[in-house]
């Protein structure tokens, strides 16, 4: 299997979380933020994920999916997301990725938050969420359960 992590992430949890995932799987990994262009012919699967804030994923995994969407549909897709919200992070998935794409997805998961780094603005919308401020919970075990699905 020749796989590929493709991500993007604001304060970090996704980058560390895909890092992870694309160590366990012997996977190339490409931040989508970045803007390189990547070739998927090479790839049977694409993993991609996304931290999420106020209920969206970035900007830079929306435009990949976009551009992409046609080539994507004739791979494995997988789908992940960090966010502060576990019990709503696969109702985020289908809601935010293209329906095209979530509808033949072979799996979706949560890997945590982190709330450490935030700006002025986004500690004040998370005190009023009631969200943990300044801390992280990545769930190496989810991770590590992911991957086993492709392994």
């Amino acid at each position: 299997m020749k796989a590929l992590v493709i991500y993007t992430s604001k304060h970090g949890c996704t980058k560390q979380s895909a890092t992870k995932l694309a160590e366990t799987l012997e996977a190339d990994l490409v931040d989508a933020s970045q803007k390189t262009n990547v070739s998927l012919e090479a790839y049977d699967t694409v993993l991609i994920g996304s931290s999420v804030y106020a209920g969206q994923i970035l900007k830079p995994i929306s435009e990949f999916c976009s551009v992409n969407l046609k080539t994507l549909m004739t791979k494995r897709i997988v789908f992940f997301v960090c966010c502060g919200f576990e019990n709503k992070a696969l109702e985020i998935i289908d809601l935010t990725f293209p329906k095209e794409l979530t509808s033949v997805a072979l799996t979706k998961g949560y890997f945590g938050y982190s709330f450490k780094n935030l700006g002025f603005f986004e500690k004040m919308i998370c005190k009023m969420i009631g969200a943990p401020i300044g801390e992280t919970d990545i769930r190496l075990e989810n991770i590590e359960k992911f991957a086993q699905t492709f392994m």
